[in-house]
């Protein structure tokens, strides 16, 4: 993943745990044609939570690749896939849209997973392989019946299994 912002972001301390991240990792960074550091970080640090990348987004800042899971319940799994999600929905040859559920929103070469009552959806299940973008998953944060998971979040979840 690509974290994405100015030099006064990086030392704001509401970010400290994610430069910290940065830092003790000896992530790759760079600057960028519009003078902010790019610095390349592995997904998987236990640090890096969706709160705290929402957050820098908010600051001004931009996240990119972010490999995330949603977690959707029984109910939302059978649920119409929410507004402004890429791929939401289907056009045919007639030119009828025809809106996705989330049991339906992945590609012929993905995968949902099940770990007891809740279902587990990649957010790149159906745009891959591109993860959808903070704006993207803004929208299910918070909403009753999704949560969004980390690769380590999920990991510990599978763990368990």
């Amino acid at each position: 993943m690509r974290i994405i912002g100015s030099e006064d972001l990086y030392l704001n301390a509401n970010f400290k745990a994610l430069t910290d991240v940065i830092v003790l990792r000896n992530a790759r960074r760079e600057t960028n044609a519009e003078g902010n550091i790019v610095a390349h970080v592995h997904s998987n640090h236990p640090k890096i939570t969706v709160e705290l990348c929402l957050g820098w987004v908010q600051a001004g800042g931009e996240v990119e690749d972010l490999p995330l899971f949603i977690e959707l319940t029984e109910a939302k799994y059978d649920n119409q896939v929410l507004a402004g999600i890429p791929n939401r929905s289907t056009t045919d040859e007639e030119g009828v849209e025809t809106i996705l559920k989330w049991n339906e929103w992945k590609k012929p070469n993905n995968t949902h997973t099940q770990i007891g009552t809740k279902h587990y959806i990649m957010t790149n299940a159906n745009i891959s392989p591109d993860y959808l973008k903070p704006s993207e998953f803004a929208i299910i944060q918070g909403k009753a019946g999704y949560r969004l998971l980390t690769n380590s979040e999920y990991a510990a979840l599978s763990d368990g299994e």
